[in-house]
């Protein structure tokens, strides 16, 4: 396993979306319901803005995988804070021995009927993700499809932004520049190659 300093890392909302595999609906609504929130680490709200640590991503991760469960949401409003022990626990008992095993954390109460919930094996995928992000995002301007990514939908690479979803923006008539600032995290090359893709054409995206 690796040691991280966990604490130094900042992420945009787009990236802790694509990171975690949230949807953009499911992130509003999460953060509009104080399930999940932006990390205040220097007292300052204005200063940090909404900026994510990596502890908040594991946290938004393991609500994902507790709603997969089908534990409700108004279970989960104390899960950031108990994923941030979690993490600083595990942080002080690994010290710099990787071998150390740590049990799955109940992060919700027991009966709820959900499972344990692993944070460091979340951690660890998180940060293969953060360091392999450029290879996985490396098409730019580039349609895939991927079965593990909403069912095969045709996408803009590295992401799970649609390709029916931007070109029904274009439609309604809205430039370029407006459809990324609806996906901030979106270069031009990506808008422009999801509306000249054309419709019904998925097996030439299928990725390699």
């Amino acid at each position: 396993m690796m040691t991280i300093d966990y604490s130094n890392h900042c992420f945009t909302a787009s990236e802790l979306a694509w990171l975690t595999g949230i949807s953009e609906e499911q992130f509003r609504h999460w953060t509009a319901t104080g399930i999940i929130r932006a990390s205040d680490r220097d007292g300052s709200a204005e200063q940090i803005g909404r900026l994510f640590t990596l502890a908040d991503l594991v946290a938004v991760r393991a609500v994902k995988e507790l709603r997969e469960q089908g534990v409700p949401l108004s279970g989960l409003r104390k899960i950031q804070d108990r994923v941030a022990e979690q993490l600083d626990s595990a942080r002080l008992r690994m010290g710099d021995d990787p071998q150390v095993d740590l049990e799955p954390a109940r992060l919700v109460d027991e009966g709820s009927g959900s499972e344990p919930i692993d944070v460091i094996q979340i951690l660890n995928r998180l940060v293969w993700k953060i360091e392999h992000s450029r290879e996985l995002k490396h098409q730019i301007g580039r349609i895939e499809q991927n079965p593990d990514v909403l069912g095969g939908e045709p996408v803009v690479a590295g992401t799970r932004v649609t390709v029916d979803a931007i070109q029904a923006f274009a439609h309604a008539g809205c430039t370029i520049e407006g459809i990324r600032e609806e996906y901030p995290g979106l270069t031009p090359e990506d808008v422009q190659a999801a509306i000249d893709f054309p419709a019904g054409h998925c097996s030439a995206a299928i990725a390699g």
